[in-house]
């Protein structure tokens, strides 16, 4: 079974992208210059959406 790219998208309460990052197995998302608020994380294996969580971040 061939590892698909894992691609994750943080996107603000506006519905607009803030953030995006891609990997294979484990990768880190630096979160510090988001301002504090209600960020969703969209997290896709290819093509297919897999998981939607909702983050609150604060400083």
């Amino acid at each position: 079974m061939k590892i698909k790219s894992i691609n994750v998208s943080i996107i603000n309460a506006e519905g607009k992208e803030v953030l995006k990052s891609e990997g294979k197995n484990n990768f880190d998302i630096d979160l510090k210059q988001l301002s504090a608020g209600t960020y969703f994380a969209r997290v896709y294996e290819g093509d297919k959406l897999i998981r939607i969580r909702r983050l609150w971040w604060s400083r």
